[in-house]
């Protein structure tokens, strides 16, 4: 309840005016591909370099940028399984899936004007 009055205090003392006008709209994976990593048997389907520029590239000229869907997710399967973690502890990407690796693919997004998220 407390929650509540403070939402409604906030609205009504003018913070609603600094909402965005609309939920931030783009593009992920994980609805239709989910985790299809076997790119041998797959590779039009798979969680990939190649699925992400595709849809980078159609996110542009379908239009959707235009509209306002800026950004493509990768949600999930993006990282390498064996070892899961570099020397540093931090997760790496599949250096085979993504063979230029998350900074060009990023790079190859941020040029068409997409977020990469």
């Amino acid at each position: 309840m407390k929650a509540v009055l403070m939402l409604l205090a906030l609205v009504a003392g003018g913070a609603a005016k600094d909402l965005a006008p609309t939920p931030p709209m783009g593009w992920m994976n994980w609805e239709i591909f989910r985790c299809h990593v076997d790119c041998a048997a797959h590779n039009t389907t798979c969680v990939n370099e190649y699925l992400f520029k595709v849809h980078t590239d159609a996110l542009v000229s379908g239009g959707y940028l235009a509209a306002g869907y800026d950004t493509i997710h990768i949600d999930d399967c993006w990282m390498e399984r064996t070892p899961p973690r570099d020397a540093a502890g931090k997760l790496s990407w599949d250096k085979t899936r993504f063979p230029s690796g998350m900074p060009a693919l990023g790079d190859y997004m941020h040029a068409k004007g997409v977020k990469f998220g």
